[in-house]
């Protein structure tokens, strides 16, 4: 499984690719290198490298498999991310920890 080291080398190639790396979000998520794109402006897209074997890319998998087999589940998560976002659009903090009940409620069920 690649670890972090291999990460890392990479960093370079994924910048080339117009992604802005981000690190201060390593403080709350030390197992995962974050990168937005475009570099500036209004993001378009996020990427999230992990480590193969890891547990964040586990859950990540999972929350996303569980969205998939349940439209109700979808659709629940699809109104709170938008009432989140409207409620805290200056506090991406807030914004995030806004869905860790509905996160872990999903992942509780699922697996």
């Amino acid at each position: 499984m690649p670890g972090p080291a291999v990460i890392e080398e990479r960093i370079p190639a994924i910048e080339a690719l117009g992604y802005l790396y981000v690190p201060e979000h390593e403080t709350d998520s030390p197992e995962r290198r974050y990168f937005r794109k475009p570099r500036e402006g209004a993001r378009t897209h996020h990427l999230h490298a992990v480590e193969t074997g890891s547990a964040f890319r586990r859950d990540h998998l999972a929350f996303r498999d569980a969205l998939r087999v349940h439209p109700a589940w979808a659709a629940g998560y699809a109104a709170l991310k938008r009432a989140l976002a409207e409620r805290h659009r200056d506090d991406r903090a807030a914004y995030t920890e806004g869905k860790t009940a509905f996160v872990s409620s999903v992942l509780a069920r699922w697996g």
